[in-house]
């Protein structure tokens, strides 16, 4: 989760041309199954100040199919982050109680899980 946030922060970075040509990137990669690709692109889809690129519909869309790939904590969360972003408030919530489970069994630190579910609480 660490380094999710930390590739966050890089993408928030990148200008509107850099944006897109990541994103072009990282759709084509998850298309060819690399879920870390999935990610970046959910990253970029929810995170962009470029209205044309800011789609969190498609991070969802997104998300639900990489959840099935790799049911991992991280893509759990990523997925609960993209249906807060749609504003259903309910499935980021539900989301994020299962990445945490999953987060618990495998023994992850679970602050930020936790600290990600108590902002999809408050709304």
């Amino acid at each position: 989760m660490q380094a999710q946030r930390r590739l966050a922060r890089l993408l928030l970075s990148l200008d509107e041309v850099e944006e897109s040509k990541a994103l072009r990137w990282a759709l084509a990669g998850f298309d060819q199954g690399n879920a870390a690709a999935g990610r970046l692109a959910m990253q970029l889809l929810i995170g962009a100040d470029d209205d044309a690129l800011h789609d969190p519909k498609q991070a969802v869309a997104i998300g639900k199919k990489l959840v099935k790939q790799e049911k991992s904590p991280d893509s759990q969360a990523l997925l609960a982050q993209a249906y807060f972003a749609n504003g259903d408030k309910r499935r980021a919530v539900h989301t994020q109680k299962d990445a945490i489970k999953e987060a618990k069994t495998l023994e992850w630190a679970l602050a930020q899980f936790e600290a990600d579910l108590a902002r999809f609480e408050r709304g």
